[in-house]
């Protein structure tokens, strides 16, 4: 369980690294910026809303439970892969292999997510 809740808070932090790179290098009008605190902290606490029931769902070692952690994981390591394709375009390489780097720890985390854990029963042991 807790090779789980690392990778998960790793994701997390590392979401959270895209969006100070983001708001270090904004590119319009309409975009995150440091000028606005309260709207890049309103962004980041959205962010950690959005990831946390990815971090309960993990905390319990039921297979369904895990197996909804998971799928959230990889519809989000999908979401930044996406991105970090689309970003590739532009000239703004930090922020492109940052969200690359957040959508493979996000990959690892659901596969871990799924993988750590497992209890397996034997359905012969009559202790």
């Amino acid at each position: 369980m807790k090779v789980r809740i690392t990778f998960i808070i790793l994701s997390i932090l590392s979401t959270i690294v895209c969006l100070f790179l983001a708001a270090m290098h904004p590119t319009g009008p309409n975009t995150i910026t440091f000028e606005q605190p309260y709207l890049f902290t309103l962004n980041v606490i959205m962010m950690i809303l959005v990831a946390l029931p990815s971090l309960v769902l993990a905390i319990f070692d039921h297979m369904s439970f895990r197996i909804s952690s998971a799928i959230l994981q990889f519809l989000g390591a999908i979401s930044w892969f996406f991105l970090s394709l689309i970003l590739s375009l532009t000239q703004f390489t930090p922020f492109t292999v940052a969200s690359f780097v957040t959508s493979i720890i996000l990959f690892v985390s659901a596969i871990i997510t799924l993988a750590v854990g497992s209890k397996f029963v034997d359905k012969n042991d009559s202790h």
